[in-house]
């Protein structure tokens, strides 16, 4: 499970990572759920990333992940419910199976019933790593 950085507007992410004019117009005009891969810079904290050079960034278009990210005027770090080869949990009974003492919590709420796993891209190289 890896970290993304979740933000309901990119002024939430935009101190931690490096986008050209081009980038920041490729991930507002995406219309799919995309993570993306995109470079950090020097104010990226190192537990979101390790010691690559990229950190997963998200605009959520989820409502509620959304609103949380609005109200407190502030990207989120989240998990990914999504545990490779695994087909994405459709409800909270699975996902409170899933990271039972694993998570502190759980928002309440629905999950995305006909959504497939986010894609994730690497926004320098547009190349697809989970379509």
């Amino acid at each position: 499970m890896g970290l993304i950085i979740i933000a309901s507007d990119l002024r939430q992410i935009i101190k931690w990572v490096q986008l050209s004019a081009a980038d920041i117009k490729t991930i507002i005009n995406d219309q799919k759920n995309t993570t993306w891969l995109v470079e950090k810079n020097h104010h990226a904290p190192y537990w979101v990333s390790g010691k690559h050079s990229t950190i997963a960034v998200r605009l959520i278009k989820h409502p509620i992940a959304r609103e949380l990210c609005m109200q407190s005027k502030s990207a989120l770090i989240s998990t990914s419910a999504n545990v490779s080869g695994k087909k994405p949990p459709k409800n909270s009974i699975v996902l409170r199976r899933i990271f039972h003492g694993i998570v502190d919590y759980i928002v309440p709420g629905q999950c995305f019933q006909n959504t497939a796993a986010s894609t994730i891209k690497i926004l320098k190289t547009g190349k697809i790593l989970r379509p």
